[in-house]
Order: structure tokens, then C-alpha cells, then sequence
């Protein structure tokens, strides 16, 4: 097979977050979610493959640009759907007439209110000089949000790499490399009840799914995963890249993977082909900010 047992996963998971701040657990119901690219001239369509996600009772879709034809293609299924705004400069208020307010009240209007949008994932791992911009964006499009009355159905985050986290490899053990960004940040999601998307720990697809209703032993509460990516995409800028896809552009699996969601781990993960070693996002869910004295 192509892939060679290659495939990243993205992992919605509620943790604890000791990063200087002490923020509290909310339960939600656990899913699992996969990752849909569209780098590639041989692909079904979108039509097809929502069908697909059907058929193999996969929950949740990330798309990473708003796409008219999938999110048409979303009306009346319920698969929850992570959504991103990656512009944080035209989303951002950086100027006193207000334009990138209005910049995000159209992309609601265009993008926000037709659909089973779950999360809004504003910037994704922005770098340099626009991480400012990333917090003004996200209040700006909550705004938006609110005026559209989706504030109590869509919750804002933004996704960020791991060089966000300093000292551990995992964000429940870590602290923010860069405080003065990240902690509005955090305030902004732990006083939204957003989660916050962070590229983390490496896993196995079949295991992950195997426990996704039960957590981890140390954090035993639901995870919400989505894996990257549904396809071989032979578009891509990278050739590792290429390959992430758990299916062919002809709909045939890449390797056998089961996406049902037990509490009986007695499924087995395929050793020759099924299982990956790659990142993961993490969304850490924030409910309270507490300001937590360094040492």
C-alpha cells in the first residue's frame, strides 16, 4: 500500500492544563473524526465522500479552507464539522474603521450559519509577526458569531504547533514558550469554553480509536479525535505528506481500520499496516482561568 503504514492523527482530548494557569475539565461526548484534504486531481467527490464518512460511521470532518460544495454536501448529516479560518490578518482589527470586523461578520454570514459547525479553528500554527493578530481575529469572529446568534452552538479556538509549549512533550505537563500570546488566549477560551488545538503526542489510529470512549489512564474522560488525513493526496507540497490518506481516490481503505467507538478495547490494531507514529492535536478544554503563581 502506498501509505506504508503511515497516517498522522488529530486528537481532541480534555486535559488539565498546568501552563502557569490552572484550568478546569468539561466532559464531552466522544467522537472520532478525520481530517479531509482536498491536495489532490484524483479525488472523489464531495458528494462521494461524505458518504464515505457515513459508511464507516466516522463522525467529525476537519476541513481546512470553507469549501461551498462539502459543506453542501454536510447539509442534513449531523457529522460535526471543525472548520478553519486561517486569514487572521483579514479577521484581525488593526485599523479604526472596523473592516476586519465586518471581514469576519461575511465569513459567518458565508461560512458559519448553514452548517453543523462544531469548532472554528482561527489561524492554523501562525508564525512570526501575525500571532498578535490571532486573539483580535478570534474576537472578532465570536462577535460575529454572537450577532448571528451561533454564540451558544460554535465555539472559537485557534490551532498551535508544540514550539508553543515549552519544557514537556505533552501541553498537561508543559508551560507556554511565549506567555505574553498565549495567555489572553487562554483567558479568551477559558471565558468562551473553548477548546484549544495543540499538535502533540505520537499514537497508534486503531489503539487511539479503541479508547477514545475512555481517555487515557491518567485523564479518563472522552476524547474527540480526528485523524489526518481521509486521503492519499498526490497534490501535496511534501512527499511524505502525500501518503497520510486512510483511503485511496477509488474509496478502497489503505488498510483495514475500524471506526466504531467501544468501551470493550477488544479490537486489535493491524500490525503491518494499520498503526501510525505521528502527531496529534490536542484540544485542551478551559473553563475557568485561574492565575497560578510561578515558582
Amino acid at each position: 500500500m502506498a501509505a506504508q503504514g503511515v497516517a498522522s492523527v488529530y486528537v481532541l482530548a480534555i486535559l488539565t492544563l498546568l501552563v502557569g494557569l490552572l484550568a478546569s475539565i468539561q466532559t464531552v461526548q466522544s467522537a472520532i473524526g478525520v481530517c479531509y484534504g482536498t491536495h489532490g486531481d484524483n479525488l472523489p467527490a464531495p458528494g462521494d465522500v461524505v458518504q464515505l464518512y457515513q459508511s464507516n460511521h466516522i463522525d467529525a470532518m476537519r476541513i481546512y479552507l470553507p469549501n461551498d460544495t462539502i459543506l453542501h454536501a454536510l447539509r442534513g448529516t449531523r457529522i460535526a464539522v471543525v472548520l478553519d479560518a486561517p486569514d487572521v490578518r483579514s479577521l484581525a482589527s488593526d485599523d479604526d474603521i472596523n473592516t476586519s470586523s465586518s471581514a469576519a461578520q461575511a465569513w459567518v454570514q458565508a461560512n458559519g450559519q448553514q452548517y453543523y459547525i462544531k469548532y472554528i479553528a482561527v489561524g492554523n500554527e501562525v508564525k512570526g509577526g501575525d500571532k498578535p493578530k490571532i486573539l483580535p481575529a478570534m474576537n472578532n469572529i465570536r462577535d460575529a458569531l454572537s450577532a448571528a446568534g451561533l454564540g451558544g452552538h460554535i465555539r472559537v479556538s485557534t490551532a498551535v504547533e508544540m514550539s508553543a509549549f515549552a519544557c514537556s512533550p505533552l501541553p498537561s505537563g508543559s508551560a507556554f514558550a511565549d506567555p505574553s500570546i498565549m495567555g489572553p488566549i487562554v483567558k479568551f477560551l477559558a471565558s468562551n469554553g473553548s477548546p484549544l488545538l495543540a499538535n502533540a503526542a505520537r499514537v497508534y489510529n486503531q489503539n487511539l480509536i479503541n479508547h477514545v470512549e475512555k481517555g487515557t489512564p491518567k485523564r479518563p474522560v472522552a476524547l474527540e479525535t480526528y485523524i489526518f488525513t481521509m486521503f492519499d493526496e498526490n497534490q501535496k507540497g511534501d512527499a511524505i505528506g502525500k501518503h497520510f490518506g486512510l483511503f485511496n481516490p477509488d474509496k478502497s481503505p489503505v488498510y483495514s481500520i475500524n471506526f466504531s467507538i467501544t468501551s470493550d478495547s477488544g479490537l486489535q490494531s493491524q500490525p503491518s499496516m494499520g498503526w501510525a507514529s505521528r502527531p496529534a492535536f490536542y484540544a485542551l478544554q478551559v473553563k475557568d482561568y485561574i492565575q497560578h503563581s510561578s515558582r
